[in-house]
């Protein structure tokens, strides 16, 4: 999951997604709701206060060689709170999910998702290959780890 969600008291902000169609917002129990899942802009049509969640793409998890493990790609890192916002139109960035490997190393981090220069939440790190620690981002990603062996004795469950 990744996106932004916009709530206010009023019809100050026009949102638009990143084809330029109009986002319908979702009104509940006296507040609007504008919830972004790809990129787009907002258009204030005068200052307001608003509230925010924006959430960050998460990490790809690292690739694994032969009988070894790697770790998992890290959540994407998460932001709530309050903005003071004047006449503008904001630039609104989702950020994507780390792409997916290959080849046996590490995965790649999670973009980064924004509200213009306001806030920013920070991607998900990737996760690690063999032996290697996971990467920084909003929540950093598993380390890797060599084979193991597991001892002592398992019986069939019933």
């Amino acid at each position: 999951m990744k996106g932004i969600g916009i709530r206010i008291k009023s019809d100050a902000i026009i949102a638009y997604n990143n084809i330029g169609n109009r986002i319908n917002p979702i009104y509940y129990k006296g507040y609007k709701y504008l919830v972004f899942t790809t990129s787009g802009t907002m258009n204030v049509k005068y200052p307001i206060k608003a509230e925010y969640m924006l959430l960050a793409g998460g990490g790809s998890g690292g690739v694994i060689q032969s009988d070894n493990c790697s770790g998992g790609g890290g959540a994407g890192g998460i932001q709530t709170g309050s903005l003071d916002l004047n006449i503008e139109t904001i630039n609104i960035i989702i950020g994507a999910g780390g792409a997916g490997k290959t080849a046996n190393s590490n995965g790649n981090n999670g973009a980064n998702s924004t509200i213009g220069s306001y806030v920013t939440a920070i991607g998900g790190g990737g996760g690690a290959t063999v032996n290697n620690k996971g990467l920084n981002g909003g929540c950093g990603g598993g380390a890797g780890s060599a084979q193991y062996t597991v001892q002592g004795k398992f019986r069939k469950g019933g």
